[in-house]
């Protein structure tokens, strides 16, 4: 359930953009994470610890509210349209271990299991749309709307394989599963690279949802080849985004800048880093990002959107919608670089954000 009403957390959760039963099984040994996943539950723990209630609020709005399992546009919808629509429930997955809470974390799994299992035997992520809105994903729009979901879903998964005890709150039989579909995925993925990069090659944040799902889905393989191939993949694209960092620290979109989408890629790149993606460029960069975005969080914590290339003045829409800042979305990736390199004035510029959305619940998050 969402947090109480007049709480910094209610506050948060009434601005996120979109919007399981518990058991035990010792039947089979435990899934042993790849190395260097580790660190992604120290990362989860220190950004929780930071700011607990804000953190829990953004992953409510993930969680399931039935056994169905549906979030997003596919609970709108009234069915499992697509498995891109159940993004975030691997962050909500997460969130909830770092909390140590075990009925939200089986919720969380029961969002990525409603999707997985909906992955064909070849590995092909299948989405279609209501037929009422009279159109259906492009083959581009079907590959970017896999990886959107595969790095989020495959995060979730090996965090709950290495949370120890928590891990029990699902059944081994159930994970395992998860994890054969989720690693069939990235071997159909794999052979998207050519149309995910042609069509990705401008827009950073787009590049590294494609370097995390490659990243994170690749040690789900069983297979020694396809998990080298994820490797060089993963490289390949976070070299593309890193290749459209501007000097001061932004990340070039639409020509320009955008606060929102600075958010969402700095994000993903703290993903990489705490998942064991090792590379001083990319850290760097981060550190540069995440300095250039808390230095357009004003004073009382609005996020400054003018002169944004997508959202807010920038005018792009998505599903008929315009598009504006996605608030939980930068708070969090401050929140997650400010505890990587103990930045306070990375962390004092999302305080500012949580204390704005406090006193501005439901206020539009664009510049007039």
């Amino acid at each position: 359930m969402p947090p109480a009403e007049g709480s910094p957390s209610s506050a948060l959760w009434m601005l996120v953009a979109v919007a399981a039963g518990v058991g035990c099984s010792t039947a089979a040994p435990e899934i042993v994470e790849p190395p260097g996943f580790a660190g992604l539950i120290e990362a989860d723990a220190r950004a929780h610890a930071a700011f607990p209630d804000e953190l829990e609020a953004r992953a409510a709005a993930f969680l399931p509210s039935a056994d169905s399992g549906l979030i997003g546009r596919n609970r709108t919808w009234g069915a499992l349209y697509s498995p891109r629509f159940q993004l975030g429930a691997g962050g909500a997955l997460r969130t909830a271990l770092a909390a140590d809470r075990p009925a939200q974390a089986a919720r969380a799994f029961r969002a990525l299991e409603v999707a997985a299992v909906t992955i064909e035997d070849d590995g092909r992520v299948p989405p279609t749309l209501p037929p009422e809105l009279g159109v259906q994903p492009s083959p581009t729009d079907i590959a970017s709307g896999a990886a959107f979901f595969l790095g989020d879903a495959c995060l979730g998964l090996f965090a709950l394989e290495a949370a120890g005890p928590m891990g029990a709150v699902v059944p081994t039989d159930r994970r395992r599963r998860v994890r054969a579909r989720l690693g069939s995925a990235v071997a159909w993925l794999l052979t998207q690279q050519d149309l995910l990069e042609e069509a990705d090659q401008s827009a950073p944040n787009r590049l590294l949802f494609d370097a995390r799902s490659f990243h994170a889905c690749g040690a789900l393989s069983e297979d020694p080849d396809i998990r080298a191939r994820a490797a060089a993949a993963t490289s390949r694209f976070v070299g593309g985004a890193l290749g459209l960092l501007a000097d001061d620290g932004h990340f070039v979109e639409g020509g320009g800048h955008d606060t929102s989408y600075q958010g969402v890629a700095l994000g993903l790149g703290e993903d990489l880093v705490a998942a064991g993606y090792d590379d001083a460029r990319l850290r760097d960069a981060l550190s540069q990002a995440a300095r250039w975005l808390a230095g357009r969080v004003q004073s009382d914590g609005m996020i400054d959107s003018s002169d944004n290339q997508r959202t807010c003045g920038g005018g792009e829409t998505f599903g008929g919608e315009p598009k504006r800042v996605a608030v939980p979305e930068v708070f969090a990736a401050l929140v997650y670089s400010g505890v990587r390199v103990d930045d306070g004035s990375v962390l004092e510029a999302a305080g500012r954000i949580a204390n704005w959305v406090q006193a501005n619940a439901g206020a539009d998050p664009c510049f007039p």
